[in-house]
């Protein structure tokens, strides 16, 4: 049968797209105690298929796009949310990881830096940047972590150190989930309190 809710609050983001939003457009359209809390979903609105060629090559062409039920497109377009709410950065940032070989050191530039820094800041080392230039602050941040965690404090970070920081943070960030989860803390409020 169906099930009938008082209330549906959705999170969404920026990952958001194709099916997740096909859901928030129909919801949206066809109920009216539907909030969507977050930021800016995707907008990919469109269905791809992808024929392979025996020379290892394919084409991928569009074959459909999606509507609401209402006829709306949400193609590049994507929904703003109802209620927005940004997550911290270190819950959205994306990195390559290192390589083996690699290493990021003081007063360079490399991929992985706002990562790192965003990590180091997240557990409490205190950073001057969170991009792409790692510099003084950071290599000084990233020598406090190192002697805290018994590794030689060199201020440089190699694939094996990086990838020690991002299994760390992230181990925080799930254990942490519920009380620094901004939008689905914002989510419960909204439920709570039938705004």
């Amino acid at each position: 049968g169906q099930a009938d809710f008082d209330r549906i609050v959705i999170l969404q983001d920026g990952s958001s797209a194709s099916a997740s939003e096909v859901l928030i457009g129909a919801l949206k359209d066809n109920l009216d105690n539907v909030t969507t809390v977050g930021t800016q979903t995707y907008g990919k609105g469109t269905e791809q298929v992808s024929v392979p060629f025996t020379d290892g090559t394919s084409l991928k062409y569009t074959i459909a796009e999606w509507l609401t039920p209402s006829g709306e497109s949400i193609n590049r377009t994507g929904f703003a949310p109802d209620v927005e709410v940004g997550l911290s950065p270190v819950r959205t940032v994306t990195y390559p990881g290192m390589e083996e070989g690699e290493v990021i050191v003081e007063d360079s530039v490399n991929d992985n830096a706002g990562a790192l820094q965003l990590f180091l800041q997240y557990l409490g080392y205190e950073v001057d940047r969170t991009d792409t230039y790692f510099d003084a602050a950071g290599s000084e941040a990233l020598r406090r972590f190192q002697a805290d965690h018994g590794l030689e404090p060199t201020g440089e970070a190699d694939k094996e150190t990086f990838d020690q920081i991002a299994d760390l943070t992230l181990i925080r960030i799930y254990e942490s989930e519920k009380s620094d989860d901004a939008q689905r803390n914002r989510a419960l409020e909204i439920l709570s309190s039938g705004e």
